[in-house]
């Protein structure tokens, strides 16, 4: 019995030597304390031996805010060690570093997607022109550490990949927090062309100008460069040579037409003089209503037809040609653009700028 007596006072005199005091602090939302009845949520705070204390945050119901250490000082309380925060689902939102109260060393912040940005801090002064963001593929962002304004660079042409999306093959890169695809085909459609199509998805938290005028650069075979077609110029040029098929459809309605309203027939005529017989031909022409009515009835159908044509092509045009766009955070846009092209062309190696970073694809004709 005496025994059992004796381990027990030695138990308390241990706990009371390592957890010597035990403070419950109560906090506003604004981190002023308060009276329980005022507040947001509560610390309960540990202390050991050697007057660190180790300290839990809850809020009302429970759930728990954040932990760390913090040492008593003439000035106030210092934090000390690694001080965690949480998000409302319990996953660890930030891990930051003190030392004598102050920010050092690694710091980090997780975008509860699996990335996180990582910065460092030596004497509470943040450390370097840039700090990075890296996703849970281990993409890497720069921002810098004066604005907080993302960094772009151009990527590293080896970085760029490929997939096939209904038997075409696209390239594509995931740098600056943007994913870029791109294909190149060849059409023959009023006019020999490289159409670029183009896939981009806005990851970052800026509003991106794009602007097709200033985002391309190209060279052919090396050399020759030839810009992308702005909209407004190439559907003058698609207006032109349809108004110019129309009209070679509309001289040759009319021929027809005319043709099918009228009927021509030979009539011959015999007379005799002085024991000879003279033959005569002429040619009458008979007007036949019934042939013009169907004849101005097809052509009516044509003309119809050529006009729905010409319509659903400039429609598919204005809807994916690539224009001047406002891309917003987490928007995506499609569309393409032309670049002029001649039998003699074998490469064409494009540019595409977005905020100054220039993504560079290289693509083989293949006829």
């Amino acid at each position: 019995m005496k025994q059992i007596i004796f381990f027990v006072l030695l138990a308390l005199d241990f706990f009371a030597k390592v957890y010597a005091q035990i403070d419950t602090i109560y906090y506003n939302n604004e981190g002023q304390e308060v009276h329980q009845a005022l507040s947001d949520y509560q610390r309960i705070a540990v202390c050991d031996s050697n007057n660190y204390y180790h300290f839990i945050d809850r809020n009302l119901t429970g759930n728990k805010l954040a932990n760390g250490s913090y040492i008593k000082t003439p000035k106030g309380i210092e934090l000390e060690g690694t001080l965690k925060t949480y998000s409302p689902d319990g996953k660890t939102k930030t891990e930051h570093n003190y030392k004598k109260g102050k920010l050092d060393g690694e710091q980090y912040e997780y975008d509860g997607n699996g990335g996180k940005i990582i910065k460092h801090y030596k004497d509470g002064v943040v450390q370097g022109n840039y700090y990075f963001h890296i996703t849970a593929e281990g993409n890497k962002t720069k921002f810098s550490t004066k604005d907080d304004k993302m960094i772009w660079e151009s990527p590293n042409p080896d970085s760029r990949k490929e997939q096939f999306i209904q038997g075409t093959n696209w390239e594509y890169y995931i740098a600056n927090n943007i994913v870029l695809n791109a294909t190149c085909t060849i059409i023959n459609e009023y006019g020999k062309w490289f159409r670029i199509d183009l896939c981009i998805t806005n990851g970052t938290n800026e509003v991106l100008d794009l602007d097709p005028s200033a985002m391309f650069k190209n060279t052919i075979d090396g050399i020759n460069h030839r810009p992308s077609w702005d909209y407004e110029v190439y559907m003058k040029k698609v207006r032109r040579q349809q108004n110019w098929e129309a009209a070679l459809i509309g001289f040759s309605a009319g021929i027809n037409a005319y043709n099918a309203s009228y009927s021509t027939s030979t009539i011959t005529t015999t007379t005799y003089n002085q024991g000879y017989s003279y033959t005569n031909f002429s040619t009458v022409q008979t007007y036949n209503p019934a042939g013009a009515v169907y004849a101005n009835t097809q052509n009516l159908i044509l003309f119809s037809q050529l006009d729905m044509e010409q319509k659903a092509s400039n429609a598919q045009i204005c809807n994916n040609y690539l224009r001047r766009t406002t891309l917003y955070p987490g928007d995506t846009i499609n569309g393409y653009v032309l670049v002029e092209r001649t039998k003699k062309d074998k490469n064409i190696e494009v540019f595409v700028n977005i905020n100054g970073a220039e993504y560079q694809f290289n693509w083989f004709v293949q006829k």
